[in-house]
């Protein structure tokens, strides 16, 4: 039982995989067939058919119509729905911090800038860091992950700033165990 379930983790792991390759290539390429998708990730069309069918699907990536392919011979272009999914990015910035959604491509839908932070008021921002949050989140259901950037170096297995020389207060906080569910 345990290889067929060491199995199933590393089949999931090639899927995923797959899966996040053919969305760089959209994103990085832009509108594609599915035959250059194959000829460009080294994937059989098999593959590429099945895991772009769940892509259109989820509403990840659409149809486009058709394109020219190779020998004239006509495809169906694919391309990633930039607009239909939306990422909440935050930016720790010593005594500036902002909160933005964003589309697919990056492009700002929103942009906020929080009271300038000082030491004495680094748990008031957290805490209106997480009221934001929670109301982006449910104004706006098609928000999909949040992402953050934190003054660095950030000490990843510890979720905290090693050293940050203007904001010291910033160095109490550990960012995952603040902001990750």
């Amino acid at each position: 039982m345990a290889l067929e379930a060491k199995q199933a983790t590393s089949q999931a792991s090639v899927s995923e995989s797959n899966r996040s390759r053919i969305l760089q290539h959209l994103y990085h390429h832009g509108i594609s067939s599915r035959a250059q998708i194959a000829k460009a990730l080294d994937l059989t069309p098999a593959a590429i058919t099945k895991i772009t069918a769940r892509l259109i699907e989820a509403g990840v990536i659409e149809e486009t119509g058709d394109i020219e392919g190779s020998k004239n011979r006509r495809s169906i272009g694919l391309e990633l729905d930039t607009t239909r999914f939306h990422i909440i990015g935050v930016k720790f910035a010593r005594s500036l911090v902002q909160i933005g959604v964003f589309d697919l491509c990056g492009n700002a839908l929103s942009l906020e800038t929080l009271p300038t932070v000082y030491d004495n008021t680094i748990d008031d921002t957290v805490v209106i860091i997480h009221q934001r949050l929670a109301q982006l989140l449910t104004e706006d259901q098609s928000i999909v992950a949040i992402g953050m950037a934190v003054p660095g170096p950030y000490l990843r297995n510890e979720g905290r700033t090693a050293v940050v020389s203007s904001m010291q207060g910033w160095r109490k906080i550990n960012f995952i165990n603040e902001f990750a569910s």
